[in-house]
């Protein structure tokens, strides 16, 4: 046998000295001319490659043509019986033919100079999108562009008039036509070798004028490059057999149909130039330049189209929804050849299939086969859940001398397959694979053959009897089923593997959305609701569960409200406004024992139940379990019926609708039993288990609403920046009763504005399963790394929307993972200071509104940047049709400062986790496969878990392990004291672990002097417990004194933070500050940044460099400044604004004071404060 031939050999001349960016290296690589061997014994159904070489008479130069056709036929009918060698023949035939199409491609570019320009153009649309031979070794490689464009330029598709971007879209035509095009087969006009040495002829000055030595006598240059010119075009079009021998387009389509290959014939017949693409990636190269075509051709808005499509880079992760990495040793590449349909030995005889089993492949190399082999097992086993199945094949290279025995070529990486996969969204997460009727035995018989055990007959509803295999899982582990069909096929079918042999990628992110707590809330909930939640650890079926909870309260509270008799104004209908409802909340509410009927309060005091039976009301004794404090609301909108009597003061307006309030509550606790709270803004319902807080609305509200809105917006910014948590009702953060300090109208609280968001949401959600999950890991990495204060709960949710709605060559994220990587690309990608973003998943939006909108944020822009502008613009501008000029969810927030970081931030991380994904996760399932083979699905899961875990913990790291050298001062919070604790993350990427770790193993000076300067313990009165009820509280008091204490959205955290923002004058950069209380006129002290999710309990302070610059003190802060020593002399100094300003005394801000400061603000709240960079000479 004989091993496929190596690459073309090369030899690369580079300079001696360091390369350079405006340096490149030169390859040489040698061609053979076609008169080295016979092309027409290197035809698709030709076999080049004997066991047994017999001696043939050659034919010679002076046979007659019928002597040489009965050779001919005596070579064909000796080779009836071996099977063809295609893929060995077609890289003989590249190399013969390499000067032919140099000559073919210089031809071109003299005829058509543009031609280049259109060449680069497709080439960068190839390298941006995965789709080129430098990313799959079975992609678009350079060479075969240039011939695509040769062709097109034959056939007139192409013309000297013609922009680049035409040229673009003619050649990706050809690439997507499914009747004339590359998907079909491409077969180039044929040519005579007499008209192929004209071309080269005529090419050949061009070609060699590079080489050619430089000569005083023009009359000897001349004769020296016609002579070389001669001597190229023999070398090239010698041994050209005449078109009539060439074999026919058929032959290529049918030995391509059989190996999936692609088809694309050069002029001179012989040559298939796309044999080296598989069928997925054929597939995938249409698809690409169909939605291509698509954007450029009815662009929304042109400059976006072209981003997305020569701008944007995908990787296998970021493209494909799924993405495995499948273990596959080199020794057992062969055996995996029996599930496909027929690979016998390719270089045996017909019914001999022994060569399959050794390292040696007669046409093929072996890695090669166990890529095929993989992609087809995989298509095999996903069957229509795919729509598109990928191995992506790895770059071979030469061999070390001491492993010829697995063959000439090798993968870079061996041991791993990367395969990718595109589901389809109504088929992917299905928990039945339906297998054909019990009566088609033979169908269902090679069912049982492939799934085994596993495949069971069952009786469905419509009552058919099916051969059938059952994938149970949770609601919020469903998207884990495609790891496990193929973790299960995989195990099954390669004999010698088992378990952990394939590493699915859709799970590794799942940490995130769990809660790193030892006790859990569910073990205080009713029988059997545990379970639905899907226990403790299980946050994302949590919210799924949770939202359909929530949905069927609503409901019935909805009921009651509209049958509600005797108000002034009857309640015509009830909408729910909550990102709980919608499943995209980080910290989704569960039902809580304390918040139910009147009814049920009351009927379980009076059994006084068994230990541990909340609604029973022995409350105590849970064995570790928490009872919650603080209840997360459902916000609802109530809509009331239209009445021309309001007043039209804006206060007594206020009034009247809160009288109203207090009327519904009335009649909810008369009619039903239901508890409420009224506030001035909401009226808060306890039913079923959560917290519904009904805001009224009436037709005059929006009217009134939008006029004190712009009110607001044209008076200067406040300097206190918005609170992180979400808003209540009113704009309100705390629950009934809150003091907070809030505006009398924000625009998050107009109520058809949060309407049309909750329904964009809910259809970008309905059409797309992962953008829920997105969601939450989007607001849990924001989190993590101490950001959710500078990001409004609907800004986030648009950006995952634009994430998976925007202009892109690839479909919508089909998994988690996928999404969460296309939001970290858009955060690192997007021109934020040229560009707004516009978020339209509906396309109401038309070309002319788009232009309109840019214009607007360029005027808006180049006036924020003049020198007496107020610096009004949003430094995240996002524009939906219902908020043309970005005044909602980020209008304050985030500062550029804040969104400079996040950028950097999603750069830095998106660039790890692809890293992780793509190549890590090929070394760690190659390293951990075991070889012990499965005997279910479950067995097959349970075995990879530990691999899953270590994939897990890496990419976790990655992704959401916080970089706290990037803030000065970080405040540990006291988990008690914050409702959302139990919702931390592992300690794995815990900021406050790392703290710890941190401080005993680098002791800081500046924190020991807070330590020992800093105030006593805090009153009893500062050490509340608002994350659970003490232990003996709940087994000493009863439900209904608990049930006093229950607190409705009431948060701690956004009140320190407003309470350290009035202190350091920390506003947002975006926005110029009002009312600053620092003491310099550089701006604000400090930055604030903290986790309202609760994963992170710290609060990461940001010094700012300008506001420690000496200036002039002021009396209200004289306390906490130190004066320079040398005052007279910096007064002296030009940056003086007035005789006033250069007589006050100068002064920097003193540190151990302010952070004193600081400690007393947060006085229960703050438990420990560490500087991460301090001086270590800092006197003590």
């Amino acid at each position: 046998t004989c091993p496929p031939p190596p690459p073309p050999p090369s030899q690369s001349s580079s300079p001696s000295k360091p390369a350079a960016p405006h340096l490149f290296e030169l390859r040489l690589m040698p061609c053979l001319p076609p008169s080295t061997f016979p092309l027409v014994k290197l035809a698709p159904d030709r076999n080049a490659v004997r066991t047994v070489q017999h001696a043939q008479p050659v034919a010679g130069p002076r046979e007659t043509a019928a002597q040489q056709q009965q050779h001919l036929s005596k070579e064909r009918e000796q080779e009836a019986a071996l099977l063809p060698t295609p893929t060995y023949n077609t890289s003989v035939v590249a190399d013969c033919c390499a000067l032919l199409h140099a000559a073919l491609l210089q031809c071109a570019l003299q005829a058509n100079p543009k031609l280049a320009d259109g060449l680069l153009l497709l080439k960068v649309w190839a390298r941006q999108h995965g789709l080129s031979a430098a990313q799959t070794a079975d992609g678009l490689d350079g060479h075969m562009l240039a011939m695509l464009m040769v062709h097109l330029a034959e056939r007139g598709k192409l013309s000297s008039s013609m922009t680049p971007l035409q040229m673009l879209r003619a050649a990706l035509h050809a690439l997507s036509d499914p009747v004339a095009g590359l998907p079909k087969g491409i077969a180039m006009t044929p040519q005579p070798p007499e008209q192929l040495f004209g071309i080269v002829h005529a090419a050949a000055h061009t070609l060699l004028a590079p080489f050619s030595p430089v000569s005083s006598s023009h009359h000897g240059s001349t004769q020296t490059s016609a002579a070389a010119a001669d001597a190229l075009a023999h070398a090239a079009c010698d041994g050209l057999p005449p078109s009539s021998a060439a074999p026919n387009l058929a032959t290529f389509r049918k030995q391509a149909s059989s190996s999936g290959a692609g088809v694309f014939i050069d002029p001179s017949g012989h040559c298939n130039l796309a044999a080296h693409m598989g069928r997925a990636s054929l597939a995938a190269v249409a698809a690409a330049a169909k939605t291509t075509l698509a954007l450029l051709d009815a662009p929304a808005d042109a400059d976006e189209a072209v981003a997305a499509a020569f701008l944007t880079p995908t990787s296998h992760t970021s493209s494909a929804d799924y993405v495995w990495a499948v273990a596959v040793a080199h020794a057992s590449a062969g055996s995996m050849t029996s599930h496909r349909e027929q690979q016998p030995g390719r270089n045996a005889p017909r019914g001999e299939d022994d060569a399959g089993a050794s390292g040696l492949c007669g046409d093929r190399n072996a890695w090669r086969d166990a890529e095929a082999a993989v992609e087809s097992l995989a298509r095999a086993a996903l069957t229509d859940r795919a729509t598109w199945v990928h191995a992506v094949r790895q770059p071979l290279q030469a061999a070390p001398v001491e492993h010829l025995q697995l063959g000439l070529l090798r993968p870079r990486a061996p041991g791993a397959v990367l395969l990718e996969a595109r589901l389809d969204p109504t088929q992917a997460l299905r928990l039945v694979d339906v297998g054909p009727a019990a009566d088609d035995t033979k169908a269902a018989a090679k069912f049982r053959a492939f799934w085994g055990e596993a495949s069971e007959l069952r009786r469905f509803q419509d009552g058919k009897i099916n051969e059938a295999v059952v994938w149970p899982a949770a609601q919020g582990a469903r998207h884990t089923i495609p790891d496990r069909v193929l973790e299960f096929a995989f195990a099954r079918h390669r004999p010698g593997s088992g378990p952990g042999t394939v590493l699915g990628c859709s799970s590794v992110l799942n940490a995130a959305l769990r809660a790193h707590d030892p006790h859990s809330s569910l073990m205080l909930l009713a029988p059997g609701m545990g379970e639905q939640l899907g226990g403790p650890e299980d946050t994302d079926n949590a919210a799924v569960t949770s939202a359909r909870l929530i949905d069927a309260a609503l409901v019935k509270l909805g009921k009651q409200l509209r049958s509600l008799e005797g108000l002034v104004l009857k309640v015509v209908g009830v909408q729910p406004q909550s990102s709980a409802i919608r499943q995209t909340s980080p910290c989704p509410p569960k039902p809580h024992p304390l918040a139910n009927t009147m009814a049920t309060a009351a009927g379980g005091a009076k059994k006084k139940g068994a230990k541990g039976d909340v609604n029973g009301g022995a409350l105590g004794g849970f064995d570790g379990g928490r009872l919650p404090r603080c209840l997360e609301p459902v916000d609802v909108l109530v809509q009331i019926e239209n009445s021309g009597r309001w007043p039209s003061d804006p206060q007594a307006f206020k009034k009247m609708k809160a009288a109203l309030g207090l009327q519904l509550a009335e009649a909810l606790e008369k009619s039903y039993g239901l508890i409420t709270q009224t506030s001035e803004d909401a009226v808060d319902v306890f039913a079923d288990g959560f917290a519904f807080r009904l805001t009224l609305y009436s037709g005059r509200d929006e009217a009134l609403m939008a006029r004190l809105a712009s009110d607001m917006l044209s008076r200067p910014a406040p300097n206190a920046a918005p609170l992180p948590a979400a808003a209540g009702p009113g704009g309100l953060n705390a629950g009934a009763g809150s003091d907070a300090a809030s505006p009398a109208v924000s625009p998050e609280s107009m109520p058809l504005i949060r309407n049309w968001h909750h329904g964009l949401v809910q259809a970008v959600g309905g059409a797309n399963p992962a953008y829920a999950p997105t969601v939450r890991l989007a607001h849990r990495w924001l989190g993590t790394h101490l950001l959710s204060n500078h990001f409004a709960e609907e800004a986030v949710e648009l950006l995952v929307a634009a994430a998976f709605t925007g202009p892109s060559v690839c479909p919508p994220p089909g998994s988690r993972v996928t999404g969460f990587l296309r939001f970290l690309q858009l955060l690192a990608r997007h021109p934020w200071g040229s560009r707004p973003l516009v978020v339209d998943p509906e396309r109401q939006l038309t070309s002319a509104q788009r232009n309109e909108l840019q214009r607007r944020f360029d005027e808006r822009r180049t006036a924020a940047l003049g020198p007496e502008s107020p610096g009004r613009l949003p430094a995240m501008y996002i524009c939906t049709p219902r908020d043309p000029g970005s005044s909602h969810w980020t209008h304050c927030r985030p500062g550029q400062d804040a969104l400079s970081h996040t950028v950097a931030l999603a750069r830095r991380c998106h660039a790890s986790l692809t890293a992780i994904l793509e190549h890590s996760a090929a070394q760690t399932v190659a390293a951990a496969a075991p070889s012990t083979p499965a005997s279910s699905p479950a067995s097959a899961a349970s075995a990879a878990a530990p691999v899953v875990q270590e994939l897990s913990r890496v990419a976790l790291e990655a992704a959401f392990k916080p970089r706290l050298e990037d803030f000065d001062l970080l405040l540990t919070l006291r988990p008690e004291a914050l409702p959302r604790a139990h919702n931390a993350l592992s300690p794995a990427v815990s900021a406050s672990s790392a703290m710890s770790r941190r401080r005993r193993r680098q002791p800081d000076t500046l924190s020991a002097v807070l330590d020992e300067e800093g105030p006593d313990k805090p009153p009893k009165r500062a050490r509340a417990f608002l994350d659970a009820f003490p232990e003996k509280a709940v087994e000493s008091r009863g439900p209904d004194a608990l049930r006093a204490e229950l607190l409705v959205g009431f948060d701690p955290l956004p009140h320190l933070l407003a309470a350290l923002e009035e202190r350091l004058g920390s506003g947002s950069p975006a926005v110029a500050p009002a009312g600053s209380t620092s003491m310099s006129s550089a701006g604000p002290l400090a930055a604030l940044c903290a986790d309202a999710t609760g994963g992170q309990q710290v609060v990461g302070i940001k010094w700012s460099p300008a506001a420690f610059l000496p200036a002039p003190s002021r009396a209200t802060s004289c306390h906490t400044a130190l004066p320079c020593a040398a005052t007279s002399l910096l007064a002296a100094t030009p940056s003086s604004s007035s005789a006033a300003a250069a007589a006050a005394p100068l002064a920097v801000p003193n540190m151990v004071q302010i952070l004193k400061e600081v400690q007393q603000i947060g006085e229960g709240i703050v438990d420990d404060s560490s500087a991460v960079r301090s001086c270590s000479k800092l006197p003590r």
